[in-house]
């Protein structure tokens, strides 16, 4: 009996973690190649053979219409998927394992001028998803946050040497 009201105080708290499996805002991570790029076996083959790490990188530019749109205005010039590569006879079931959002600046002063506020929106929105960063490295023109569930990992880091903010999401 103490198990059960046990489990049904704290169900509430680990539900909250994250509402599904790897569904980041309105991007269905679960969907394979042609359902999230719309693009054919051929581009993915061809950027399979142009690609040096174990990833193909395309653009979500075909998928904009189902993200949702608090995270959209957060102002991110880059959104972009990560598929490993494999054979091209199988993109039907070949899914993303890797989400990545960013933001570049045009040059060292835009970044200065702009990259504290959009830092400050991108986490209040990822708070309120996910909660409070476990992992949070504030140092000299480098930050770097990380929050781990059960289905994912998600890393955001802001670089001055790289003039960007970046959101990686990546799948367990």
């Amino acid at each position: 009996m103490k198990k059960i009201i046990f489990f049904l105080v704290l169900a509430p708290f680990i539900s909250n973690c994250q509402v599904s499996k790897n569904i980041i805002f309105g991007i269905d991570l679960n969907l394979d190649w042609y359902t999230l790029t719309n693009y054919s076996g051929l581009t993915y083959a061809e950027a399979s053979l142009e690609s040096k790490s174990n990833y193909v990188v395309i653009d979500l530019n075909q998928y904009i219409d189902k993200i949702d749109e608090k995270f959209l205005k957060l102002g991110f010039s880059e959104l972009l998927l990560a598929f490993p590569k494999k054979e091209a006879r199988n993109l039907n079931e070949l899914k993303p394992e890797i989400f990545i959002a960013r933001i570049r600046y045009s040059d060292y002063s835009d970044y200065i001028n702009k990259s504290p506020k959009d830092l400050e929106n991108i986490l209040l929105l990822l708070r309120d998803e996910f909660g409070e960063a476990k992992l949070n490295q504030v140092r000299d023109k480098y930050f770097n946050y990380k929050w781990s569930g059960v289905y994912y990992d998600i890393a955001l880091t802001c670089r001055e040497d790289e003039l960007a903010i970046s959101f990686f999401y990546l799948k367990n």
